[in-house]
């Protein structure tokens, strides 16, 4: 059986008569992919400056520095493969005295308002960044992936909860992916600076609190569950090649993403 064959999955029936032609509305769905290709591609424009994604402070040389004096932050390029992706090695002095290092990346005005990480939600408690990360995408595959799971599954989906359900489900999705991220972030901060582990503990996330965090891909993984719950057993082909139930197909990409989170980090 086909999707569109669905109850759920039917457009409405018209209220006025057979033949009277109804104005269509843009969907919740394609404003949603309009917003994260605009976004993108307004980002591409705007002027970039380097923001530090990890940190290490010099205690010795610290004490109330970090807070009083002149700073200055000495930036140097690291060669990198990827000409879309600008990385710095920093060095940060106050009053002449050496008090941190780290590595920044360069981002676009947008990116550096948007873009989550556990340091900009605790300490700097920007809550407009468990929504505003979720319109950002590193890179165009990564955007076109997201987009292309949103176009074929979004539909659906909004057919059945309706427009500002489905809206509130989208960005909920997100919400959570960056409280289980902030959750897992923190978990490893506390294994590695307070209790000073070095071993790799499976799914704790030990990167640095500072770590940016972008893209649509919780929302979208949200909505591919909710459309294997509605449609479990609609075909669909897989890399446009390999037929597979859609329930089948969400749970292997779920399970693929657990497996990446616990053993790869």
């Amino acid at each position: 059986m086909g999707i569109h064959d669905r109850e759920y999955a039917r457009p409405s029936g018209q209220r006025f008569g057979g033949g009277m032609h109804q104005h269509k509305k843009i969907t919740v769905t394609t404003w949603l992919i309009i917003s994260c290709v605009g976004i993108f591609v307004i980002g591409g424009f705007l002027p970039k400056s380097p923001v530090p994604i990890t940190r290490t402070i010099h205690q010795e040389n610290t004490s109330s520095k970090l807070t009083e004096g002149s700073t200055q932050i000495r930036y140097s390029p690291i060669q990198n493969h990827d000409s879309r992706v600008q990385l710095y090695n920093f060095e940060e002095y106050v009053d002449g005295t050496l008090v941190s290092t780290g590595q920044a990346l360069n981002m676009n005005s947008m990116e550096q308002l948007l873009h989550f990480s556990t340091n900009t939600a605790v300490y700097g408690i920007h809550y407009w960044r468990f929504i505003g990360f979720q319109f950002l995408h590193a890179s165009p595959m990564h955007l076109i992936f997201n987009m292309i799971g949103l176009f074929f599954f979004g539909p659906m989906v909004e057919r059945y909860l309706g427009g500002k359900r489905y809206l509130a489900f989208y960005l909920l999705c997100g919400i959570f992916g960056a409280v289980l991220y902030l959750i897992l972030n923190l978990g490893g901060f506390v294994i590695k600076d307070v209790f000073e582990i070095t071993a790799k503990v499976p799914g704790l996330l030990i990167t640095d609190t500072l770590t940016p965090l972008v893209g649509a891909s919780a929302g979208v993984f949200g909505i591919l569950l909710a459309g294997a719950f509605l449609a479990p057993n609609v075909r669909v082909l897989v890399f446009f090649i390999i037929p597979m139930r859609l329930s089948t197909m969400a749970y292997v990409l779920v399970g693929l993403a657990l497996v990446t989170v616990i053993f790869g980090g």
